[in-house]
């Protein structure tokens, strides 16, 4: 019964009609089913006096169990007397190798397996063949993350043709891991012809090494063709709807997820939890689109996720479409509380501002429930909602042309109700001209109105310049619009007078200028974002100016994501501005030209403090003169006091020289001083 695989009945016929003095074979075949059973406590027993007499096959047994019992230091102790009485019998090493891969203790398998192959040729006695053990051996050092061990020892086989399928298999996970995945469909080549006689763990590997190169297309045809497989299995499927939803391919994704989702009522894998994680993944990658197609699966299979999907959302800063699924969801009679709580969380956002919804709605949810314990998280939002702020700045800036200015400002801002806000500025400007000694001051006060909703925060303020001789005032208009998260549409206008000591000086009430500015950014996702820049002045001197800028930035090194408290940030900048006339007293020149990157590096000193150090490489010119190299460093100092209150300090030293290459005498330029305190309420 034993020998054909009847364990349990086998156990039932002894334990009827045992008796003292049965044969040892009996007792070591009953063992054996015990074993086979996994009720390794009672094989132990009927075992121990035959491993007593010596028994050379009972011992080899019982050494397995205390391995499968993870009694390492007995099992050990039984091989090590059989080794010494029976030095030669390969079988012993093969059996103590083979229990050790059996329970998955890779060390000591690694160990076993390198022994017996060191040993292979001087043994007569062939029981296992050489290259069933290098595939074990090959197999331990993979469950080690030995990848560079197996690569090396399985590359002789593979560069012969003499590998199995399984040898194959690990030589490619060794590439994969070892980042040279650009191999593996050279080795696929070479032993394969099509998928149809592949062997299905061959066929993953390939996919994987097309996952990390990047090639997802060549990686979903495989994925595709397993998933037509009977032994396609859960990790085929989440990879093809995974892939499938990264490349673009969204009904593929959206069919198989859902084919996914529908096969859990049968299992006890958490398929939900594991397609929030992927879809959380994509929505950090920027991956929005494909982000949606698994939040809104869960949705269907469960309208609780719609509220998660709402959270994760606003995680990521994607405000907008986060009011979107709330809209939607508050139409559910089940979810509709939720979505008010969510929407009033995300109206009170500094980026959104949209308090007169926010208001509403928490009025709508206290005349439904008459008390705050309902609505905890949207009451709190509301009364915590930004009010008002106020900002101080001092900045001193100085170049290569010896000028040097200095402003000296105090603004904020106050909300009044429906969304609207008045704005304030006070303000004194000192400009000097370090060559002829000539000054000017300039005082400005703003006094402007706000409105702030959804989509839209707009300003219209009058500026009163304050000029040595006399008082004038400007228009400003400043509006953004947000048509979706990752746009923003910016329009400037300004009427100011030209900040020169000459023209301030030389000018009756100083001369004028109306600036057009039109910014249109677009944010990739959290780390990457552009923008490209029009704009026009038209002086009252009758000169003209029209330029343009763009810029990119990129996080490099996100110090939330390591938690290491330090990140990196690159800035590109290129802009141009052409001028129609340049026989004026301030700087007109027919062309100026910059162009250049940045990058900014922080660093946590505690909870509350940070440091930036910074350093920047530029190239500038004023035509007819030629580019110039133009490098800075400098260094910011950020304390937050509280919640609400931060203050920041920084100096910024560039140089000049006289050619694109550096060459020349070198000057000081780009000379800041700043330093600035932010209060809000």
């Amino acid at each position: 019964m034993n020998w054909a695989g009847k364990y349990q009945e086998a156990i039932d016929v002894y334990e009827k009609n045992k008796y003292d003095g049965m044969p040892d074979y009996v007792l070591l075949n009953i063992a054996s089913s015990y074993y086979r059973i996994m009720n390794l406590n009672k094989a132990e027993e009927i075992l121990q006096p035959l491993v007593n007499k010596d028994d050379k096959e009972a011992t080899i047994l019982l050494s397995q169990i205390y391995i499968k019992m993870s009694r390492i230091k007995e099992a050990n102790e039984l091989y090590d007397e059989l080794e010494k009485k029976y030095p030669n019998d390969v079988n012993i090493k093969i059996q103590k190798a083979l229990s050790c891969s059996s329970v998955e203790n890779w060390s000591l398998a690694a160990y076993e397996w390198k022994q017996i192959l060191d040993a292979y040729d001087e043994n007569t006695e062939k029981i296992i063949k050489k290259i069933d053990i290098v595939n074990n051996l090959s197999i331990s050092y993979i469950k080690l993350a030995r990848y560079d061990d197996a690569e090396k020892l399985l590359r002789e086989y593979i560069n012969n043709h003499m590998a199995s399928g399984s040898m194959i298999g690990n030589y490619m996970t060794s590439l994969n891991m070892l980042a040279k995945s650009e191999q593996v469909p050279q080795i696929y080549d070479k032993y394969y012809s099509s998928y149809e006689e592949t062997p299905i763990f061959v066929l993953r590997e390939l996919a994987d090494s097309y996952i990390r190169s990047k090639k997802y297309d060549l990686a979903l045809d495989i994925y595709k063709y397993l998933y037509k497989q009977q032994d396609v299995n859960t990790e085929d499927r989440y990879r093809l709807a995974y892939y499938s939803c990264l490349n673009g391919d969204f009904d593929t994704g959206k069919s198989v997820y859902e084919n996914i989702l529908s096969m859990q009522k049968n299992s006890n894998d958490n398929f939900p939890a594991r397609i929030l994680r992927e879809g959380n993944t994509l929505l950090k990658q920027g991956k929005y689109k494909a982000a949606d197609v698994l939040y809104q699966e869960l949705i269907k299979y469960d309208k609780r996720y719609h509220a998660i999907y709402v959270d994760d959302l606003v995680k990521e800063s994607q405000y907008q479409t986060a009011l979107h699924e709330a809209y939607l969801m508050a139409k559910d009679e089940e979810m509709h509380d939720t979505a008010l709580e969510s929407i009033v969380q995300i109206s009170t956002k500094e980026e959104i501002r949209d308090h007169k919804t926010a208001e509403k709605l928490v009025n709508e949810l206290y005349d439904k429930y008459k008390t705050e314990d309902r609505y905890a998280k949207a009451g709190g939002s509301f009364r915590n909602k930004k009010s008002g702020e106020v900002y101080a700045e001092v900045n001193n800036y100085s170049d290569y042309d010896d000028t040097s200015r200095t402003d000296i400002n105090l603004m904020g801002e106050q909300y009044l109700e429906n969304n609207f806000w008045i704005d304030y500025q006070i303000g004194k400007t000192y400009i000097k001209d370090e060559n002829d000694g000539n000054t000017a001051n300039l005082e400005t006060k703003k006094l402007g109105l706000r409105y702030t909703s959804r989509k839209w925060n707009s300003l219209i303020a009058v500026n009163l310049f304050g000029l040595d001789s006399n008082d004038k005032t400007g228009l400003y208009v400043d509006t953004s619009f947000n048509p979706s998260d990752r746009e923003v549409i910016n329009f400037i206008y300004s009427s100011e007078p030209v900040y020169n000591a000459n023209v301030i000086n030389d000018y009756d009430g100083g001369l004028f200028s109306d600036n057009y500015s039109l910014r249109y950014n677009y944010i990739f996702n959290n780390r990457e974002s552009s923008y490209i820049e029009l704009r026009k002045s038209d002086f009252d001197d009758d000169n003209k100016r029209y330029g343009w800028e763009m810029g990119h930035q990129y996080i490099i090194n996100n110090g939330l994501d390591n938690n290491d408290g330090r990140s990196l940030t690159r800035t590109f900048t290129w802009s141009r501005d052409r001028y129609s006339n340049q026989d004026v007293v301030y700087n007109s020149p027919k062309l100026s030209e910059f162009i250049g990157a940045d990058w900014r590096w922080s660093q946590h000193l505690s909870t509350s403090e940070s440091l930036y150090k910074i350093f920047g490489i530029g190239w500038s010119r004023d035509y007819p003169e030629e580019l110039v190299l133009s490098p800075y460093i400098g260094i910011e100092y950020n304390k937050a006091i509280d919640n609400n209150q931060y203050i920041n300090a920084g100096i910024i030293y560039g140089l000049h020289t006289e050619s694109w290459l550096g060459e020349g005498s070198w000057e000081y330029d780009n000379k800041q001083i700043y330093l600035s305190y932010y209060h809000m309420w």
